[in-house]
């Protein structure tokens, strides 16, 4: 096995979600350290080839340079149908999916997927399938869109593809931890947009 190479590697950031324990507020642009959280994660640098921001509320994202915005291809079917827009939309051989909302992520906790193998890689948190961060094969999106019809999660989608899956470290897993909570912004020192 091998490292992905950056120059066959789309960085897709999803920030389609609802928001919806949090009154409906777009989390990508939630603030920490005077960043939005698609900032910080857009600043980790990681792809040469392409960069993709998968979101159907394009407006507040439209601006980011060298960021391709692109729909869902499913509007109402949820996490699965950012997964499938991404690997559709890439023009590369491998896919970085992460959510917006990872405020944690850093290269080094994502180093670990970055190799090439198995059709696609994400972390186990506790003996569960945690999919994003998840490195996938940009193939597999035509092999996943026929699914969207019963709006699939992504642990569904990913359940019909060769996966490998790493158990994550007490440290790592504080990084893949998402926004979803009140609680989950003052622990996380996270603050709504101004």
């Amino acid at each position: 096995m091998r490292n992905v190479a950056p120059s066959q590697l789309t960085f897709a950031i999803l920030a389609g979600g609802q928001g919806s324990r949090l009154g409906g507020i777009e989390k990508g642009l939630l603030r920490k350290d005077g960043q939005t959280l698609v900032e910080r994660l857009l600043g980790l640098g990681l792809a040469r080839a392409d960069t993709l921001l998968i979101s159907n509320r394009g407006a507040p994202y439209a601006a980011k340079p060298g960021v391709r915005l692109v729909p869902d291809v499913a509007s109402a079917a949820g996490p699965g149908a950012g997964l499938v827009s991404a690997l559709l939309a890439a023009k590369t051989k491998w896919v970085l999916l992460v959510a917006c909302d990872q405020v944690g992520l850093t290269v080094d906790a994502l180093a670990p997927l970055l190799v090439e193998g198995a059709e696609a890689r994400c972390f186990r948190v506790g003996g569960r399938l945690e999919p994003f961060p998840l490195l996938c094969r940009s193939s597999l999106g035509a092999k996943f869109r026929p699914m969207l019809s019963n709006s699939p999660g992504p642990t569904q989608l990913l359940s019909s593809c060769q996966l490998t899956t790493l158990e994550a470290t007490p440290e790592r897993s504080a990084q893949l931890r998402s926004v979803n909570t009140e609680a989950d912004l003052a622990e996380l020192g996270v603050e709504r947009p101004r």
